[in-house]
């Protein structure tokens, strides 16, 4: 699992299964090359709100070394270069609570979405008693409105950060 942190509840996680890649299909891979397939990225907001997105994907990644606590490599198509190691962090666990949120797709996410600025856009017509407060929801309203407008483009136009180039050629 591949896990990227910009907040402290924000996580963008990207599963995988690997399988031995024979050797006999492109005569240019090791013996340690590997075919990983991802499932479609997630986003997950805090550990209670999962978006999945964007299809699924696979690569070939070739290890030049690999023993118990390294592999070095590099992707057969790409030559994208990475290591990956073993850790005995507890943090290292957390992906598998995270995983077992079901996510919920793009039309889900567009409708509450929606929602939401429909909800911030009434917050900026509501007119209570003092000046104060009007303004203060006035305000929450505004920027609710385009936090939600701009979610709502980028869901609307995301395919999950995958990049579709020419699926069936993945040793190249």
């Amino acid at each position: 699992t591949l896990k990227a942190r910009f907040f402290p509840v924000l996580h963008i996680m990207l599963r995988g299964d690997a399988y031995k890649q024979s050797s006999s299909s492109n005569g240019v891979l090791s013996d340690l090359a590997v075919r990983a397939v991802f499932d479609p990225p997630r986003i997950i907001l805090g550990k209670s709100f999962a978006l999945s997105f964007g299809p699924q994907s696979n690569v070939v990644l070739d290890a030049t070394y690999a023993s118990s606590l390294c592999r070095i490599g590099k992707g057969a198509r790409s030559g994208t270069r990475f290591v990956f190691g073993r850790t005995n962090d507890p943090d290292a666990k957390e992906y598998e609570i995270l995983l077992k949120q079901k996510p919920i797709g793009k039309p889900k996410a567009l409708a509450f979405l929606s929602g939401m600025l429909m909800t911030a856009l009434y917050t900026t017509r509501v007119t209570p008693g003092k000046a104060a407060l009007r303004m203060l929801l006035r305000s929450f309203g505004f920027a609710g409105s385009f936090l939600s407008l701009l979610l709502i483009c980028f869901v609307a136009s995301s395919s999950g950060g995958i990049e579709r180039d020419d699926p069936g050629r993945l040793d190249k």
